[in-house]
């Protein structure tokens, strides 16, 4: 917004008679909206600024109020590239975040999966269609985009969603890792819990960074005696699940949890299938519940959450007239919640190592 210390500020019909156009058009152009070709917008504020206009932040927060409270017209559609492992994406409540949000503020939403279409088509049909902004979702393994997109993010406003990626470095809003790890160590403690063990995947631990295994650290370090805090890394895909399930039940046994916080749905299987009963014997706990369902405790990640940031960041850049690749990528991340389960009961006394009978 311009701003002048000359008095009395100029109004909007005397710099729409000095600047050729109507006053609305002088809103939008001291607004710095988007509407406006860049030119007209700079020389309808160069007119202001000759004339001494100054922003009224008064009037400014009362119009921004009033406009919130008003329906949206339509602008144009947002884009969603999931480059998920098939055409259904399982985070529905991610997409209708996404959706929900952008209908909000006057986009509709086209989606586009990577295994469906060539990067240069998905270019072709973005441009052709008008669509400025991206919002990437899905990504798995080592955070990192096809080398055959690279051509495409400058010419987008692009946000990541649900991960941090390093080749290139976009926009991205995801869960907490960290605080979701450490809250459920905190929760857990809060409700008796003493010994709390930890099992993840090694690909998840590092394609998240190490955060859950740092937050669990923190949260268990805060408090408990323990030198050696009971963590236990899965083997890769590439090793038979019967050699992962024996390693894990090995340190079950050996660790002796009253309750184990996880990231694999398998875990509880596993246990089961060992012979001990949750949550008498041991109780489980479930870093993503989402994906357990309810019957599971754990933290609940807000991926409608992360969907309407997501849509916030891209509509911002759009606004602004940012692409490509930024010099500072922003990082939002969203609180997860505890929510109880069938998974979680009162603390058991430490394993013993004896299983009841399957």
């Amino acid at each position: 917004m311009l701003e002048s210390a000359s008095n009395p500020s100029p109004t909007m019909r005397q710099i729409a008679e000095r600047a050729g156009v109507n006053r609305s058009t002088v809103s939008l152009a001291l607004r710095d909206d988007y509407r406006l070709k860049p030119e007209t917008r700079e020389r309808i504020q160069a007119v202001a600024a000759e004339m001494g206009y100054r922003r009224n932040p008064t009037v400014a927060q009362l119009m921004t109020q009033l406009r919130a409270g008003q329906k949206h017209h339509f602008h144009s559609n947002l884009a969603l590239l999931d480059f998920g492992i098939s055409h259904v994406t399982p985070h529905t409540e991610l997409r209708d975040g996404v959706d929900r949000h952008a209908h909000d503020l006057g986009y509709g939403l086209e989606v586009f999966h990577s295994k469906e279409i060539t990067p240069s088509r998905l270019e072709q049909i973005l441009i052709a269609r008008g669509i400025k902004g991206l919002l990437i979702t899905s990504l798995w393994g080592d955070n990192r985009l096809p080398d055959s997109y690279l051509p495409l993010w400058p010419k987008f406003s692009c946000c990541v969603i649900g991960g941090h990626t390093i080749n290139p470095e976009l926009h991205f809003v995801a869960d907490d890792i960290y605080s979701t790890s450490m809250r459920a160590v905190e929760e857990l403690r809060r409700l008796g819990f003493r010994r709390i063990g930890l099992a993840i995947h090694k690909r998840i631990n590092i394609q998240m960074e190490h955060r859950f295994v740092a937050g669990y650290l923190a949260g268990h370090l805060r408090h408990s005696p323990l030198r050696h805090p009971p963590i236990h890394l899965l083997e890769p895909e590439v090793e038979a699940e019967p050699a992962s399930r024996a390693k894990f039940l090995s340190w079950l046994e050996r660790v002796k949890p009253q309750v184990v916080v996880c990231m694999q749905l398998e875990i509880l299987e596993w246990i089961r299938e060992a012979g001990y009963r949750v949550p008498q014997d041991v109780s489980v706990v479930h870093l993503d519940v989402f994906l357990g369902g309810k019957a599971w405790a754990g933290m609940l990640q807000k991926r409608a959450l992360w969907g309407a940031a997501a849509v916030d960041t891209v509509v911002g850049q759009i606004n602004r007239k940012e692409t490509g690749l930024p010099t500072s990528p922003k990082c939002i991340l969203i609180q997860s919640i505890w929510q109880p389960g069938d998974t979680l009961g009162a603390p058991p006394r430490l394993l013993t190592g004896k299983r009841v009978s399957p």
